[in-house]
């Protein structure tokens, strides 16, 4: 994985022989020239790194692979290793090289690999703080390929971290590229499709969602698990059951034909057809698949388990069943603390400071409110810090402080700006 010029090879050889430089060159080669080579000041002529190699006893094509080649050579590798925090070193270390030697189009690849590793491992911090230099290297190495990769990638980190309009964004452009090419693999076409239709799901925008899921159904052939397949059934499925239209039940067994042993897919089917059928009024049969949901994930699977608890509970809370939002909320907080995880912490906090003011229990809820708040701003985007704003001017407003009211309202209006 080491990194190595041809002269800092060269360098490094020649001082483990106990060879001097004026040894080395001999007669042949200028001690200056030589002394150049070594520190990367010119590039050796093939007959001098012959004449060296015999010298040294170092294989010539060792030699000859240049810091380009290794990079190339490391990202083969990188590409077939574990994910670890040695791969995230790994990556990093090419990247320096191909940095500071300016090969952008190899900086951009490592860059790539490292936005896969962060996805994998939830840390979209590092994400967040990295994706400016990645916009960087693809300027410099322009090219329509590396335009869909950048755009599939930011696409991703934005739907994980929640920024579903950005999401969006990016998904339609990487389902514009694909629709353009007269490509015959239809499965990244397929996956782009259903991706934007997740994303108008997840904005509310559920006429658009469907218009684009009925006509493109034919593309589910193309996706290549039954996962996959599944996730687009459980998307109509909720799209219909929304709708008070009963053919959300066929959708639903063909989602679970397909999701068969995959509980946590069995639980997130549960839980949007739980929010769709709160819409059409059927309570009593969406309480039902939450407690259905809530079955199929074992409370010692924390993260996962405190993941879906709280996406009850916002179903809950945004269908006013308060009361079972509560028997949730006290779990969910104590859960989603042990887990150390901020994100679901601020959620956590959040729903506590909402169940609260259903209460009238305004002074109780501003802890709750601010705790949330001050967590938020580590990782929040701009659409969360509005709406965060606008819920703390509210709450204050409620609470009679019409000073702090006036400044989380101006807050909100600034960040709709940014927007």
């Amino acid at each position: 994985m080491e990194i190595l010029s041809t002269g800092e090879k060269i360098k490094r050889a020649r001082i483990y022989k106990g060879i001097t430089l004026k040894e080395l060159c001999d007669e042949k080669i200028s001690i200056s020239k030589m002394s150049c080579i070594e520190n990367g000041k010119v590039k050796a002529e093939d007959w001098i790194l012959e004449e060296v190699s015999k010298k040294l006893q170092l294989d010539i094509d060792y030699l000859k692979q240049d810091v380009k080649d290794q990079i190339e050579s490391n990202i083969e590798r990188l590409k077939n290793t574990k994910r670890d925090e040695q791969l995230e070193k790994d990556i990093l270390y090419s990247l320096d090289y191909a940095t500071e030697y300016k090969y952008y189009d190899k900086a951009f690849e490592l860059m790539h690999l490292l936005f896969i590793y962060y996805l994998d491992i939830e840390n979209y911090d590092s994400i967040q703080v990295n994706i400016s230099q990645y916009h960087y290297f693809l300027q410099k190495a322009w090219s329509e390929d590396r335009v869909l990769v950048y755009s599939l990638d930011a696409a991703k980190y934005f739907f994980a971290n929640e920024e579903y309009s950005e999401a969006l964004i990016y998904y339609e452009k990487v389902r514009k590229h694909l629709s353009d090419e007269a490509s015959e693999d239809k499965t990244q076409l397929a996956e782009a499709t259903y991706n934007v239709a997740s994303s108008y799901i997840m904005l509310k925008r559920y006429d658009e969602a469907m218009e684009l899921i009925k006509d493109n159904l034919n593309l589910i052939n193309y996706l290549g698990t039954d996962e996959k397949k599944g996730e687009v059934y459980e998307m109509l499925a909720a799209l219909y059951a929304a709708c008070n239209d009963d053919r959300y039940k066929e959708y639903e067994d063909k989602a679970l034909q397909l999701l068969k042993n995959n509980d946590k897919g069995k639980a997130r089917l549960y839980l949007r057809l739980a929010d769709a059928v709160f819409k059409s009024g059927e309570k009593e049969t969406a309480l039902n698949y939450i407690t259905e949901a809530l079955k199929l994930i074992p409370e010692e699977a924390d993260k996962t388990y405190v993941k879906y608890l709280i996406s009850c509970i916002e179903t809950l809370v945004e269908n006013n069943c308060y009361e079972y939002a509560e028997n949730l909320g006290e779990t969910a907080l104590d859960k989603a603390i042990k887990t150390n995880d901020i994100k679901f912490i601020e959620k956590a906090y959040y729903y506590k400071s909402v169940l609260l003011q259903r209460k009238g229990r305004y002074s109780q809820s501003e802890m709750y409110m601010n705790l949330s708040l001050d967590a938020l701003l580590k990782f929040g985007g701009k659409e969360e810090r509005y709406k965060r704003y606008l819920d703390m001017g509210s709450m204050y407003y409620e609470l009679g402080e019409s000073k702090d009211a006036l400044k989380y309202f101006m807050l909100a209006l600034s960040e709709e700006k940014k927007m």
